[in-house]
């Protein structure tokens, strides 16, 4: 039997909840008062709803939706009771890798940035890369600035789940001629961390030596570098033996100016060691 009865104005400063609050609950069902005076509408609270409202505010700090929250004072099956827990669960283990995902893009972004300070841009250098596992998909588009902005709108919607699987600034690999303002067959790859099980394509982009030059500057100005990268294979008789990738560091998805965009190119070669 209830020891007391309080009025709302009493029972929301006992509990700490706006009376607005309160009579939402009511309106919504979660907690109706303990009873309603006939003549004057006022709503009257028992002491046992005290824990009610407890229950309320502490599963609403964890993220539970009031509805959600309904359902769950609504439950007495335990096995009820714990898969909602669970659900709630995945949904905040996803939200958290969300926000992780988010922490390392934007300082994958900061770090690009930085190249712009770091960087050498009239070095040309041999690297051994390690194989890459990528998502990717492939597309022909017209060689310039539009069909680039293009190309990277689509990429952005390539994974479409568990994005924070993927690691890296994009990357894309040519397929036959590459001329300007011309059709152009190109893979665009994003670099993931595990295998992604879902609708996206995955390959591995073979490791080894690679000729590699950083790009400042426009992609419709690249044949330049690319040129010192084929002068510079023949000097020094390196054997291409692939397609020429490219990792933008710094591209449209980070600023408009293209002059500041940076592109390291990175064209597969024998292996140094055999030559």
């Amino acid at each position: 039997m209830d020891k007391e009865l309080f009025s709302i104005g009493e029972f929301s400063k006992i509990c700490a909840v706006s009376i607005q609050a309160l009579r939402y609950y009511d309106k919504i069902g979660i907690l109706k008062p303990k009873s309603i005076d006939k003549e004057t509408g006022y709503r009257f609270y028992s002491d046992r709803q005290i824990v009610i409202v407890m229950i309320i505010k502490q599963m609403a700090s964890l993220g539970l939706s009031l509805k959600e929250i309904g359902e769950f004072l609504h439950k007495n099956d335990m096995e009820d009771i714990k898969y909602l827990f669970k659900e709630k669960r995945k949904i905040i283990r996803e939200k958290i890798n969300e926000l992780v995902y988010a922490d390392k893009s934007f300082q994958l972004y900061i770090d690009n940035i930085n190249m712009r300070n770091g960087a050498d841009f009239s070095c040309i250098e041999i690297k051994k890369i390690p194989p890459r596992k990528v998502i990717y998909f492939r597309n022909i588009i017209k060689l310039n600035e539009t069909g680039f902005s293009k190309l990277f709108n689509e990429a952005n919607k390539m994974p479409s789940r568990k994005k924070w699987l993927t690691k890296g600034s994009y990357i894309a690999i040519y397929h036959g001629k590459r001329v300007l303002g011309e059709p152009c067959d190109i893979e665009v790859c994003m670099e993931i961390e595990e295998e992604i099980i879902g609708k996206e394509k995955t390959k591995t982009i073979s490791g080894g030596y690679y000729l590699c030059k950083m790009h400042l500057g426009a992609h419709k100005n690249k044949p330049k570098t690319y040129s010192q990268l084929i002068d510079y294979a023949n000097e020094n008789k390196l054997r291409i033996i692939g397609e020429p990738v490219e990792v933008y560091h710094v591209d449209i998805s980070i600023t408009r100016n293209s002059d500041e965009f940076i592109t390291e190119i990175q064209i597969p070669i024998e292996n140094v060691l055999t030559l």
